[in-house]
């Protein structure tokens, strides 16, 4: 069962309850240690308004701790609390667009985007970090384009003091992207179609397709790994599949949709495992 949480983000009228508080959300990041912190990335449709918030009450009341653009993506380093990444995508005041980080649990935030083209941040549609749990300073970011395409798939090895621009996946908008929580170098990206590296992102392979003739049918909308990284499930417009293979030469996919009403995950809804 779910509960409307009250404050901010809710008026607590009726029907209308989450249009009329305003707020969309693009992300939301529990810390690690303390489940009643919360971290949430909106856009509300007024500059001022627009960007992170944080809540230490488990969403009963949030302070604004970033503004002037939408937060699009929010990741905590699993083995330290205190430091949170977070990017700023915002089509209508992209002045703040970026990579930032915190060290004192999201309370305040700097830059932490050096090595990235700042003039790519204005033509990304929303910039989408993922961590590495294993080794929480080895982070993957992507860069979808507005008008399609990647502009860039970028890697820090130092949390965030710089960023590499690495090869990007041929054919692949990189909408989403997610790192094995145990390997730095295996990496899954996606949109149309669904590609891995092996190798930290030199290279990469068209795994849309299992080797068992199961296909992810395309246009992916969410990643994520078990926190031993043995199971990778993954949301598209055609359902919900998994493989126990995101590390090995060929992967097999398995269908996860009989009991599901559904067949669309959209648009970026998270998949979430317990830590």
């Amino acid at each position: 069962t779910w509960n409307l949480l009250p404050g901010t983000f809710s008026t607590l009228d009726g029907s209308s309850q989450f249009w009329s508080a305003g707020f969309i959300f693009f992300a939301l990041a529990v810390s690690p240690t303390d489940p009643s912190v919360l971290l949430a990335g909106v856009w509300y449709g007024q500059q001022n308004t627009t960007g992170l918030y944080r809540s230490s009450d488990g969403g009963i009341t949030w302070q604004q701790v970033f503004s002037g653009g939408r937060g699009s993506s929010i990741v905590w380093n699993p083995a330290n609390p205190q430091t949170v990444y977070a990017a700023i995508g915002e089509n209508y005041w992209p002045a703040n667009n970026g990579i930032y980080k915190s060290n004192d649990g999201g309370l305040t935030w700097q830059s932490s985007s050096n090595g990235i083209d700042p003039s790519l941040f204005p033509n990304s549609e929303s910039t989408v970090l993922t961590i590495c749990a294993a080794s929480p300073t080895v982070l993957y970011a992507s860069l979808p384009g507005i008008s399609g395409g990647t502009l860039g798939v970028f890697k820090t090895v130092n949390g965030g003091a710089n960023w590499t621009k690495i090869p990007a996946p041929p054919a692949s908008r990189a909408y989403e992207v997610v790192v094995h929580p145990q390997d730095p170098n295996t990496v899954i990206v996606g949109d149309v179609t669904l590609y891995r590296s092996r190798d930290g992102g030199q290279t990469w392979n068209n795994i849309t397709a299992g080797i068992n003739g199961t296909w992810t049918f395309g246009d992916y909308r969410a990643f994520s790994f078990s926190s031993d990284g043995s199971t990778l499930y993954i949301g598209s417009d055609g359902g919900d599949f998994k493989t126990h293979d995101a590390t090995a030469d060929s992967v097999s996919w398995a269908p996860l949709n009989d009991t599901l009403d559904t067949v669309l995950f959209y648009p970026r809804s998270p998949i979430s495992m317990h830590p």
